[in-house]
């Protein structure tokens, strides 16, 4: 494997990702990509959001990448500003059924700030999630992030393969390996 060029795109990662990561490459047999990943996020092309780290602290407590996130809290966390909670009002919202389930005890939404966030911002959002044909019985809490994505325009990686493409575009060569 071998480092090239770098990137000067914001990627937003959200928790899927995050946890294929962890299962693709463990950190024990992969420690020089996990040390190319710090200097991304140092250089602060990688970011991910506070609900984000929430939803692996409550769910993927016992999961590596959930302390690795933890140790990079100051330089992970995208920091949020007044026009993201405007677009998310105002673009996000409106436009994509299904983001927040009524029902839900829950008070943490990663998926609407992280849509908010590579929108308002134009960044590029991380995500294992696949594009879904939608009919028109889908059940919009069953829309995932690539569907609001084209919706909204938002610059998606996704999918299986998601973090071959992204370490890819940062400039970072994996031979030999299958997904």
């Amino acid at each position: 494997m071998m480092a090239n060029m770098t990137s000067t795109r914001i990627y937003i990662i959200d928790t899927s990702a995050f946890v294929v990561l962890d299962t693709l490459f463990p950190f024990a047999q992969w420690q020089p990509i996990w040390d190319f990943l710090g200097v991304k996020v140092t250089e602060g092309v990688l970011k991910t959001i506070d609900e984000v780290e929430e939803e692996l602290k409550r769910k993927f407590y016992d999961l590596p990448i959930t302390d690795w996130v933890k140790m990079r809290r100051s330089e992970i966390n995208y920091p949020y500003i007044p026009e993201h909670f405007q677009y998310l009002r105002q673009e996000v919202y409106p436009r994509c059924n299904g983001l927040i389930n009524p029902n839900s005890t829950s008070t943490l939404y990663a998926d609407p700030m992280l849509l908010a966030i590579a929108g308002h911002d134009n960044h590029t959002l991380v995500t294992d999630e696949v594009l879904k044909e939608i009919h028109a019985n889908t059940n919009p809490l069953k829309i995932k992030l690539p569907n609001h994505c084209s919706t909204l325009g938002v610059n998606c990686i996704w999918g299986r393969y998601a973090w071959t493409q992204l370490l890819n575009e940062l400039g970072l060569q994996i031979t030999g390996f299958k997904t």
